[in-house]
């Protein structure tokens, strides 16, 4: 049902599973899923979240980035970077988990920039994690997984982290003024 898009109806199935047996986490990690293409994040964090504490005693990679996907679909980027983080200390070589956590770095490193209110902590911590996001896209589109995303997309995302750096001076500036005022 869910493949042939027909969520509530695969929603409704799985919840029916879930009440029968609450013994698979696949059940679980469905509706989760379900949640996210109904763009019900919180309830997929929720449900992601009661998956890892009821069935996962030690850390697995993919529950904890649907998890982070969550996060960063629902906005919440610090929580995102928290997750993706923690993925990482998992599985340091993969990759994606690099590409996503660069994704977030850049996107919370944004927020935090052209943000008017921002202190000059917080402002030089952003410019910080975007020379990290920087970074690993430049790695990604030299070294990445042909095989698991678009190889390309590194290349652009790290031309728009190059260009939030060459703006990071004005920030840093504005910032500073904000805190000597």
């Amino acid at each position: 049902m869910a493949h042939k898009n027909c969520i509530h109806e695969a929603r409704d199935i799985f919840s029916q599973v879930r009440e029968a047996t609450a013994d698979f986490c696949d059940v679980w990690l469905n509706i989760a899923h379900i949640y996210i293409e109904q763009k019900q994040y919180n309830s997929a964090i929720q449900m992601y979240k009661n998956c890892i504490k009821k069935f996962f005693k030690h850390d697995n990679v993919d529950v904890l980035q649907y998890l982070a996907r969550a996060y960063f679909k629902a906005g919440k980027l610090k929580e995102a970077k928290t997750v993706f983080s923690k993925v990482r200390r998992v599985a340091p070589q993969d990759k994606v988990i690099i590409y996503n956590i660069a994704l977030v770095l850049q996107k919370l490193a944004a927020q935090i920039l052209k943000d008017e209110n921002s202190n000059l902590k917080d402002v030089l911590k952003a410019v910080h994690e975007l020379g990290l996001s920087h970074k690993y896209f430049e790695y990604l589109s030299v070294r990445g997984d042909r095989m698991r995303y678009d190889v390309s997309l590194a290349v652009i995302e790290a031309k728009q982290c190059q260009d939030l750096l060459s703006q990071a001076q004005y920030h840093v500036a504005r910032a500073r003024k904000m805190d000597n005022d």
